[in-house]
């Protein structure tokens, strides 16, 4: 999958005239491999710089999600419609987040650890900007006590970023500082320096 490096585009268009060939492969890719078991997204992908997607990407995405879900690609569209509920809770949709989340929970096999992690963290934080703390630090716990029972860094980093987060949003800056400590030793050894800064910010916010 490539990037929205709208400034020097790999499928050769202008920002201008595009379709958005960016948002619109990432669908082209998965019916192409088929049997995809997840598809990870960053808000604004940073390992090629800062790269900030136009305004019609995330729409484009989710329309691919819905494809997958109205084919029956239950175990794909569950993965993914997790990991968008969890971006779509960093852009600020908390009805689509909590929308996405309760679609990726509905289709998502018990064993499918990925699902799992991402729809109850997404949850989590939308019902912590909610105000409705016990079942937001419920859904947060047990989407860490999944993550942490794999081996898999980025669901565990995904986990402690989302139930830091839910800590955050609750007042409780202790809590919160552990579990964005956890993130940033996590990240660090998966040596993703990107995502190990944004660990970092949030530690500095619940700790300066």
């Amino acid at each position: 999958m490539q990037d929205c490096y709208c400034d020097r585009c790999p499928f050769g268009q202008r920002v201008e005239t595009c379709k958005r060939e960016c948002a619109t492969n990432i669908g082209d890719v998965m019916a192409l491999e088929g049997g995809v078991a997840a598809v990870f997204l960053e808000p604004v992908p940073g390992a090629n710089g800062v790269l900030v997607p136009p305004p019609e990407y995330w729409p484009l995405v989710r329309k691919a999600c819905d494809t997958f879900q109205a084919r029956g690609e239950e175990g794909l569209f569950s993965t993914l419609a997790g990991r968008l509920a969890l971006l779509l809770y960093e852009t600020g949709g908390l009805d689509e987040a909590q929308h996405y989340a309760q679609l990726s929970d509905e289709a998502a096999n018990h064993d499918d650890i990925a699902s799992q992690v991402a729809w109850r963290s997404a949850r989590a934080e939308v019902l912590a900007a909610r105000g409705e703390a016990d079942e937001a630090r419920r859904y947060a716990d047990s989407a860490v006590k999944m993550a942490d029972e794999t081996e898999v860094l980025m669901w565990q980093c995904d986990a402690h970023m989302a139930r830091g987060e839910v800590y955050r949003l609750l007042g409780q800056k202790t809590e919160a500082a552990e579990d964005f400590r956890r993130c940033v030793g996590l990240y660090d050894k998966k040596e993703a320096p990107l995502f190990a800064a944004r660990a970092r910010r949030n530690l500095a916010e619940v700790t300066g």
